[in-house]
């Protein structure tokens, strides 16, 4: 596995929409590196270790954690 990933891998890594993706990196939770903003890339290890710390909902389960939050 590479450890470099564009947005689109980063995403499948995460789980999520491109849109939460840029989210998550402007709030600074994913460093982006690279010289310009056409080229890019996004640490594997850095997107697992966000993954596993649950900083974000995944795409479609939204609705479940919000009914789990309701039931307790």
């Amino acid at each position: 596995m590479k450890e470099r990933l564009n947005w689109r891998e980063a995403c499948e890594v995460l789980g999520c929409s491109r849109s939460t993706f840029f989210r998550m990196v402007a709030a600074g939770h994913i460093q982006a590196h690279g010289l310009c903003t056409t080229r890019r890339w996004y640490s594997r290890s850095e997107c697992e270790k966000v993954a596993a710390q649950g900083r974000f909902t995944p795409r479609g389960t939204h609705n479940l954690a919000e009914q789990q939050r309701m039931d307790v």
